[in-house]
């Protein structure tokens, strides 16, 4: 008879992965969803605790749909398990992204699909796995981030505090427990109730960092893992900030050389530099209306804060006519499509709604990109005290650095927005432990070398800290290749498919 204390430890070994975690008894509930644009599309969902530390702090309910492998000939034999899915944000929704496609092939090729089920969850905090919800009025107001003096910082952090309490309050407990670690442990989750024995996966610009994070922590359960638009999660505030900002100029003159040689460019022949920065010096001075907002869905004129911030929507180059419509419009004095969002409340008699924006917030915020990885926790009130000229001191480096785009861009903006936020950092800047790593399989780092939003160079420093990866890039614009039937795409699909990596450092042309 084998001694109690060896047959309980031997259960207990046949219930922990090598990893060390209990391997999961939850079950998936899946069914038809409704939806008639992709056939086949099943919904499911799966109970999983708020915090992993602490089972008291309740559950959360997290949404998925798949999509079953099935080749032509309706055989399975062929599939290589789950392929999960990011879109990035961090705030996109998964499930609205696939659900909203006309045809899943934008996404996944018919061979990828032939050879893996496609799975995409909605991160926690996210869409329809328990979105952050808050205050529309206060969300809705509108507070400089260029600050200006200890009043704009005590104006911008009384803002952040309200909006973040209202989101505590009406999201509930998920609030403080959007980070990004917590998100990697539900994909663990994920990966057992799906019953496959590694996680393969395609993370787009901010699922970059949910795939990095898992595969640190999970680092022999990665299987094939694609990282494409890569984020690093290592940098401080400064060095960020300053990387993104240098993407974001480099976009905007490749805009302004696009547009002086094609006549797909309604701003073809004007200094479209000097166009810009009278538009933002002027909207500094007066705001410009958007005549197009009356129905009250967007706000009614735009400053050059704003003008700044927005265009960043158009910088991927499919979307460069519409940026030169944009700029074209607002100098003639409409500046409509510049125009900022206004958030309405989800039902009549109510404040909260969720969008995109709300769950970027805060889950930028737990994961410290507005605080500096060298700031302990008692000096956070001393450091708030220091953002003003901290704030101050960057927009004017990069203002000199870059003269278009001034450095406003989504790396400044969480630094901004997350003075004051009342929710401690739970996944602090760092970075990733390369003996944890080391363990894992090649993973592929994906980056376009013009990327407006992921600079190529931070495909490289996350490279240095994974010594199973491999770098490769597109030379074109545009953020992510994933899916975009070039050279790169083919490269991803056939590591995916048939396990085939490509040689380090290769760049391809489309």
């Amino acid at each position: 008879m084998i001694p109690m204390m060896r047959l309980l430890a031997s259960i207990l070994a046949l219930a922990l992965g090598s990893s060390g975690s209990l391997v999961s008894a939850r079950k998936i509930h899946w069914e038809a969803c409704p939806t008639k644009a992709i056939p086949g599309l099943q919904c499911g969902n799966l109970t999983l605790p708020i915090d992993y530390g602490d089972s008291s702090v309740g559950n959360f309910t997290q949404a998925i749909v798949r999509l079953p492998c099935v080749e032509r000939d309706n055989s399975t034999s062929n599939c290589l398990g789950s392929l999960i899915y990011n879109p990035g944000g961090p705030g996109a929704s998964t499930i609205k992204s696939i659900k909203s496609l006309d045809d899943i092939d934008f996404l996944a090729s018919e061979k990828i699909r032939s050879r893996y089920t496609f799975v995409g969850p909605d991160p926690r905090g996210v869409g329809e796995s328990g979105a952050v919800k808050c205050d529309v009025n206060i969300y809705n107001r509108r507070v400089p981030m260029l600050i200006d003096g200890k009043a704009g910082l005590d104006e911008l952090k009384a803002q952040n505090k309200a909006l973040g309490e209202s989101c505590a309050r009406f999201t509930g407990p998920l609030f403080n427990f959007t980070d990004t670690i917590s998100t990697a442990r539900d994909l663990e989750e994920i990966r057992q109730a799906l019953g496959d024995d590694k996680l393969n996966f395609v993370g787009i610009s901010y699922g970059t960092q949910l795939g990095s994070q898992y595969a640190e922590l999970f680092p022999d359960k990665v299987g094939r893992m694609i990282l494409d638009g890569v984020l690093d999660h290592s940098q401080n505030s400064a060095d960020v900030a300053l990387t993104e900002a240098a993407t974001v100029e480099n976009s905007f003159i490749r805009f302004t050389q696009w547009c002086n040689t094609t006549s797909d460019c309604s701003l073809r022949g004007q200094d479209v530099p000097s166009l810009l920065a009278a538009l933002v010096d002027g909207a500094d001075k007066k705001p410009i209306p958007a005549l197009g907002c009356e129905a009250n869905n967007c706000r009614a004129n735009v400053t050059g804060e704003e003008v700044l911030l927005n265009m960043q929507n158009f910088l991927d180059s499919s979307e460069w006519p519409q940026l030169a419509m944009a700029l074209g419009e607002a100098s003639r004095g409409n500046a409509t499509i510049l125009s900022t969002p206004i958030l309405s409340a989800e039902k009549n008699g109510s404040v909260e709604a969720a969008n995109i924006d709300l769950s970027f917030l805060a889950i930028t915020c737990l994961d410290g990109w507005g605080e500096d990885n060298d700031e302990p926790e008692q000096e956070v009130q001393s450091a708030i005290s220091r953002r003003e000229p901290d704030l101050k001191a960057r927009a004017t480096m990069m203002r000199g650095l870059f003269p278009n785009t001034r450095g406003l861009t989504e790396s400044f903006k969480s630094q901004a927005r997350c003075v004051g936020w009342p929710a401690a950092v739970r996944n602090p800047r760092r970075e990733l432990k390369r003996s944890q790593l080391v363990q894992a399989p090649a993973v592929l780092l994906v980056n376009a070398l013009h990327d407006p939003s992921t600079s190529a160079a931070w495909a490289v420093v996350l490279r240095g800290q994974m010594p199973s990866a491999v770098n490769v890039f597109r030379d074109g614009d545009g953020h992510g290749s994933f899916g975009l039937k070039g050279e790169t795409d083919e490269a991803m699909e056939a590591f995916l498919v048939d396990g085939r990596v490509p040689r380090d450092l290769t760049v391809f042309g489309s």
